[in-house]
Formats: structure tokens, C-alpha cells, sequence
């Protein structure tokens, strides 16, 4: 119970550009994904990796 309180508590205290921030990231994100049939590169200038849309980690 207490957990829950404090979660609520944290959510509650972000302003709501956090989230319309957030949720415009992970709409960008996920296009990216359906544009390229599921494989998303994270870090295009090091090691490369791709990310699917199941979100398994591997490199190229």
C-alpha cells in the first residue's frame, strides 16, 4: 500500500510536459520501428544496436 502512495505521489508531481514529452518520444520511437519492419537503431556512431519491437537487444 505504501508503495502504491508513493508511486502515485511521483506521477503526480510531474508536470504535464513530462508526459506529452514522453509519449511523443515513444510515438517517434514506434514509427521508427514500423518504418524500418521492426528494427530500430538506438546508437547509430558506436556499437550499433538494434532494438525490435519485442525489445531484444542485439548487436550488428
Amino acid at each position: 500500500m505504501k508503495r502504491q502512495y508513493l508511486c502515485k505521489q511521483l506521477f503526480c508531481s510531474k508536470n504535464a510536459e513530462t508526459y506529452l514529452v514522453g509519449l511523443q518520444r515513444l510515438k517517434n520511437h514506434l514509427e521508427k520501428c514500423i518504418e524500418l519492419q521492426g528494427d530500430y537503431i538506438k546508437n547509430k556512431n558506436s556499437e550499433k544496436i538494434i532494438v525490435s519491437l519485442l525489445g531484444r537487444k542485439h548487436s550488428r
